[in-house]
């Protein structure tokens, strides 16, 4: 039995109201905007339903393939996995423009952090100056809100950071696309080139062991599971989320065999092979404390990921100018 994930990642939209230059949505979307999917409120249901009755205490954080606040159902969403999960640690990474529609900034922040949220990061984008300004406003002005600015080059505290229920944070992020392609040029690895899709593939496969599939469940927004959130066009599927019980497809033969091949470093089936993601604390892998030990890769491991990675893809690609 795999450890229980530390996080769960789940897609509340799949679809951006931007286009960043180091993003794998221009690998799933010809532009910016639609058409969106959405994640529904029952989808989400499922899904807290099956980690309360299997006890999962995971940290939940919305972001994947996409802008979760364009989803008009965030906030519903969000109350439904505190319902479920009352204690859970609740985060959600927005570029913040969809804070800007209907009642404006201030009621809208209002209704995330009513709902259960505890920790709002966004990234601030060029496009997105003018919302983070009214966020940053509206953090200072609360009393019951505290705000962490990462623009003014002091790291004081990490969105990742496990808090109780009833806190409430704001982060207001770097400038991601700036640092990850300005870092890309001189060579300093910021961020992941999303399993090849959002920036050039790499030409072998790396050799270091890689950690998601083991602390992390992705969850896209019809409720199908990725391998991680790096797997932007879904090459390798574990399992549907409306058809199997979570705890089945987290220790099933499907995401342990990528387990398995990641644990003794062998990247060589997709979309690992060409994705540049790096992880730390990789010698407490397979478990938390590091003491529990793998099967070597089998034949039957390797026809298993061999399988899933020959699979057509679950999001239609769009390609890329090196493919």
């Amino acid at each position: 039995m795999q450890d229980i994930p530390n996080t769960m990642k789940i897609e509340l939209t799949e679809g951006c109201n931007l286009r960043c230059g180091m993003c794998g949505i221009q690998g799933i979307r010809e532009s910016a905007g639609g058409p969106y999917k959405f994640m529904t409120v029952k989808v989400a249901e499922r899904i807290a339903s099956q980690m309360e009755e299997a006890g999962w205490t995971s940290k939940l954080e919305f972001a994947m393939r996409g802008e979760p606040l364009m989803n008009e159902n965030a906030a519903d969403i969000i109350k439904v996995f505190r319902e479920y999960l009352p204690p859970a640690h609740i985060m959600l990474t927005s570029n913040s423009l969809p804070l800007l529609k209907g009642k404006g900034v201030a009621e809208n922040v209002a209704a995330l952090f009513n709902a259960g949220l505890n920790v709002l990061a966004l990234d601030s984008y060029e496009a997105s100056l003018k919302a983070i300004k009214q966020v940053r406003r509206y953090g200072v002005q609360s009393n019951s809100i505290e705000l962490f600015d990462y623009t003014d080059g002091e790291n004081k505290a990490s969105p990742y950071t496990r808090v109780k229920a009833n806190v409430k944070r704001i982060f207001i992020m770097q400038d991601m696309e700036k640092a990850v392609l300005a870092g890309a040029k001189v060579g300093t690895k910021i961020g992941s080139n999303h399993a090849g899709v959002g920036m050039p593939p790499l030409k072998e496969p790396l050799t270091a062991r890689c950690a998601r599939p083991f602390r992390e469940m992705a969850i896209y927004h019809d409720g199908s599971v990725a391998l991680c959130c790096n797997d932007w066009r879904g090459k390798y599927m574990c399992g549907d989320i409306l058809k199997e019980e979570i705890e089945e497809i987290w220790n099933g033969p499907v995401i342990d065999a990528a387990r398995i091949h990641l644990y003794h470093r062998a990247r060589n089936f997709a979309p690992c092979d060409v994705c540049s993601n790096t992880s730390f604390r990789v010698g407490l892998l397979p478990d938390k404390l590091g003491k529990k030990d793998m099967s070597k890769v089998s034949k039957a491991s390797k026809a298993i990921v061999r399988e899933v990675g020959s699979a057509p893809y679950h999001t239609e690609p769009v390609k890329r100018e090196w493919e």
